[in-house]
C-alpha cells in the first residue's frame, strides 16, 4: 500500500508541474512590441536566454513556504524527478518509480521557458521582470545566459527553472 501511495505522490507532482506550465502559458499576456535598438533590449535578451537554455539540461524546483518540495532535472524529454525521498524517472510520457510505470504529461523545455518569450520583459535593476500573471522574473549572466527563471505560484509557492549543474 505504501508503494502505491508513493507512486501516486510522484505522479501528482509531475502532473502538477505540467499544470503549472499550462497555467503560465494560459495566463501570459500579449507580447509588447520591441523597443527601438539601443542598449540591450529586454525582449532580445529574454529570447536569447530562452534559445540558449532550451537545449541545455534544466533543473526545475517547486518551492513552497521557502522549502523545496519537488525537483526535476530535465534533459530533453527525460527527467529525473524527486519528491522528498522518493525518486522517479520520466522518459517521454512514461513515469517510472518504485518498479511501477504510469503515463503522464511529458516535460517540455520550451513550455517551461515560455514566460521569457510570451511576456513583455523589462529591465528592473539587474534582472528582467516578465509582466503578466502569475508574476515572473529572470536573471541572466553577463553573456546573456539564463541563471534563474522564477514564477510565483501563489500561497508562498514558486517554480524555479535554472540550468542544471
Amino acid at each position: 500500500m505504501r508503494r502505491g501511495a508513493s507512486v501516486v505522490l510522484i505522479v501528482i507532482v509531475v502532473a502538477g508541474l505540467g499544470g503549472v506550465v499550462a497555467v503560465i502559458r494560459d495566463r501570459a499576456g500579449p507580447v509588447a512590441p520591441a523597443e527601438p535598438a539601443g542598449v540591450v533590449d529586454p525582449g532580445v535578451a529574454a529570447r536569447r536566454a530562452r534559445d540558449l537554455a532550451v537545449g541545455a539540461p534544466l533543473l526545475v524546483t517547486l518551492v513552497v513556504g521557502g522549502a523545496e518540495v519537488a525537483r526535476a532535472q530535465v534533459v530533453g524529454d527525460r527527467a529525473e524527478v524527486a519528491v522528498g525521498k522518493l525518486t522517479g524517472a520520466l522518459e517521454g510520457n512514461r513515469l517510472s518509480a518504485l518498479g511501477t510505470s504510469v503515463e503522464v504529461a511529458a516535460f517540455n523545455p520550451v513550455a517551461l521557458l515560455a514566460p521569457l518569450v510570451e511576456r513583455s520583459p523589462r529591465w528592473e535593476g539587474a534582472h528582467l521582470r516578465l509582466d503578466g500573471e502569475p508574476p515572473a522574473q529572470a536573471w541572466l549572466d553577463p553573456d546573456g545566459r539564463l541563471v534563474s527563471l522564477e514564477v510565483e505560484l501563489g500561497s508562498g509557492g514558486r517554480m524555479v527553472v535554472a540550468p542544471a549543474p
